[in-house]
């Protein structure tokens, strides 16, 4: 087992994140954590809630990728009774580049890497446990060189990493709209 070195319990993420700028050859935004990087260490949201609209664009060189609690992960995360509420875009212009494609979910826009082993927590309603749960609408707009995803939970770009979901819900909106 992974050592617990971050926990988030009953936090509330209200306001809004945006980075409408790009930066450098990625862009990851997220109502808590942009880009979560420790591979050997976990991090727990217990009972948390993102209310607040979380926002990534403009002109990026590389790629865009956008979630209501994490923007891009290589690390083990793990959520239990959590929600998200807020509205989460990707609307993205991205340069001429082999990596241009933009990823947007609920909680996680992109678990991208071997290491990342993301899971959901199983309701359990007699400890208390509830399902985590997307409400926001989640939006992909922009220009892409490669491919766009969108998920009300959580997008899983490669085929090395985890994602374990049990009692997941997703009442979000999911709108695709002008993508060229």
């Amino acid at each position: 087992n992974a050592a617990v070195v971050g926990t988030f319990e009953n936090c509330v993420n209200s306001g809004t994140v945006k980075n409408d700028k790009g930066c450098g050859n990625n862009n990851f935004v997220g109502g808590f954590i942009g880009y979560a990087t420790s591979s050997t260490n976990l991090r727990h949201w217990i009972n948390c809630e993102n209310k607040g609209v979380v926002y990534g664009g403009g002109n990026v060189p590389g790629s865009c990728r956008v979630g209501g609690f994490v923007g891009g992960t290589y690390a083990k995360l793990q959520f239990t009774s959590c929600t998200n509420s807020g509205a989460v875009t990707s609307c993205t212009t991205i340069k001429d580049d082999s990596d241009g494609k933009s990823l947007v979910a609920g909680f996680i826009g992109d678990n991208e890497h071997a290491n990342g082993k993301v899971t959901f927590v199983a309701a359990d309603e007699a400890a208390g446990i509830k399902p985590c749960k997307n409400t926001g609408t989640i939006t992909l707009t922009g220009t892409l060189n490669q491919y766009g995803r969108v998920s009300g939970i959580a997008n899983l770009d490669k085929t090395d990493g985890t994602l374990t979901a049990y009692d997941v819900i997703n009442e979000g909106q999911i709108v695709v709209k002008n993508l060229s």
